[in-house]
């Protein structure tokens, strides 16, 4: 030990403070002469014996300072990368949902052209029962179609021996091969179609001020789909009068209660999803409103998720973070696809 001074104060001033053994204790031994050395000999030994660990510690803080300096910059470039990542992302998102979304336009265009030329051809072929010939400006105005169309689509179908007639000028003309007994018993069959479809005509009015909707899923898919909650929503609009769904209707029979509710119902609503592909009870209900002739309008997540023969139907896609959007979509395609019944049944119509 040099005297007057303990090992710990040794410590402090040269290991925390750095700061020259002759500033701080210049007076204990002795300080420095004019030519700048110690007076006292034994403190310039102890000054040089710890100038290592002066040293050491120097170098540490210099590392430690080149350690934060290079760990600051690793991470704003890590930040700066992640943002760039981020917008990126975003921007493939974007670019993919605005895809999608033309997709399905797309695809909705097609079934909908795709149905019109479906539902015209019939109209077409219905025609040759009523009708020995028909001018084009008729028929559009009995099915809104332009009557180019109408001429168009009536050569392609006597072009593929759909239809057995030829056109003369502005007029379809049915060549009538068919014995005159039979005519006779066609016209009757169709007077008496005719009839009927008067019948259903006069009541339609008051069917669509009540309609009633059957509500066809998977029971698993209730909850995600708040099947529930639509289905009570839906009961409220006008023209609604009724919302069939099994849980709140059925009692113990699920059969007879799906053949009793897809007869009465006017329009089927069909939540489609995974599990509604691998239920056959439900394949059975949207199969049984299809021979029936009853409209169905698919609810979706995913176009994937519709049954395969009813991909060209109209349907709605389902908005997981705006009910309300959804119902009003569905009420709006009900309205629809019921007025087009509609004028469907007064097309059959025919005048002898």
């Amino acid at each position: 030990e040099i005297e007057g001074i303990d090992n710990l104060t040794k410590l402090s001033y040269f290991t925390v403070y750095k700061n020259p053994f002759h500033y701080l204790n210049k007076d204990k031994f002795g300080g420095t002469g004019s030519d700048g050395k110690y007076k006292d000999p034994q403190a310039a030994v102890e000054y040089n014996k710890h100038a290592p660990e002066r040293r050491e510690t120097l170098k540490i803080e210099a590392e430690r300072i080149d350690t934060e300096r290079r760990e600051t910059k690793r991470l704003e470039a890590e930040r700066v990368e992640k943002e760039r990542m981020e917008k990126e992302r975003q921007q493939i998102e974007t670019e993919r949902l605005k895809a999608e979304r033309i997709e399905r336009e797309r695809i909705e265009r097609e079934a909908e052209e795709e149905r019109i030329k479906i539902e015209a051809i019939l109209n077409i072929k219905k025609l040759s029962i009523a009708y020995r010939k028909i001018t084009f400006e008729k028929i559009s105005s009995k099915t809104g179609l332009d009557i180019e169309y109408l001429e168009n689509l009536s050569e392609n179908l006597i072009i593929s021996k759909e239809i057995d007639a030829e056109i003369n000028g502005d007029t379809l003309i049915f060549r009538k091969t068919i014995p005159e007994s039979k005519i006779k018993e066609k016209e009757i069959a169709s007077k008496k179609v005719e009839i009927e479809e008067d019948i259903k005509f006069k009541q339609l009015p008051e069917i669509k001020k009540n309609l009633i909707v059957f509500v066809s899923y998977a029971t698993v898919d209730a909850e995600p789909f708040k099947v529930k909650e639509i289905a009570k929503n839906l009961a409220t609009y006008k023209d609604i009068g009724d919302v069939l769904y099994w849980q709140e209707d059925m009692e113990d029979n699920i059969i007879k209660y799906m053949s009793d509710s897809v007869e009465k119902c006017d329009v089927m609503v069909l939540f489609c999803s995974p599990n509604a592909l691998k239920s056959k009870p439900i394949e059975k209900e949207w199969t049984t409103a299809d021979i029936m002739n009853k409209p169905i309008i698919p609810i979706f997540v995913k176009p994937d998720h519709i049954p395969p023969l009813l991909k060209t139907r109209l349907g709605v896609e389902f908005d997981t973070f705006d009910q309300q959007k959804t119902i009003d979509e569905v009420y709006n395609l009900i309205l629809k696809k019921t007025e087009k019944r509609i004028i469907n049944i007064q097309d059959l119509k025919t005048d002898f």
